[in-house]
């Protein structure tokens, strides 16, 4: 199979980007906001570009394959603030389908709490007449 080109997008310590080089695809872009987990990406992926702000990006590199994040869940979590993917943190997973709007990358990976799954955002529910 040959190596995937993949872009992480919140991607903590990288974690999904490790698992994905293991089988030896490739990291061209990881996006993360947190100063410690930005200092782990360096260690582990000294040669991937690293960016500080989804909402700064204005597109996916160039011959993108594949997307993975595990997108902020403190709004979803059953131990969190439980108010929802329209919550400050959990709602920026609409950063990842923006990106993708504007791209043709033919894979995507979501990761989050159970909770997303079941998840609907008060612009997509539509109040009857």
């Amino acid at each position: 199979m040959a190596a995937v080109k993949v872009v992480g997008l919140f991607a903590g310590i990288g974690g999904l980007e490790l698992g994905m080089s293991a089988g030896g695809h490739h990291a061209q872009l990881l996006v993360e906001n947190a100063p410690a987990a930005m200092h782990v990406l360096r260690r582990r992926f000294p040669d991937t570009k690293i960016e500080a702000d989804v909402r700064d990006l204005v597109a996916l590199p160039s011959g993108t394959e594949l997307v993975v994040a595990g997108f902020p869940c403190q709004d979803l979590s059953s131990v969190g603030r439980k108010v929802g993917i329209d919550g400050a943190r959990s709602s920026l997973v609409g950063e990842v389908f923006r990106l993708l709007r504007g791209s043709d990358v033919p894979w995507m990976v979501l990761e989050n709490v159970p909770a997303a799954q079941n998840a609907r955002s008060r612009a997509q529910v539509k109040e009857p007449a």
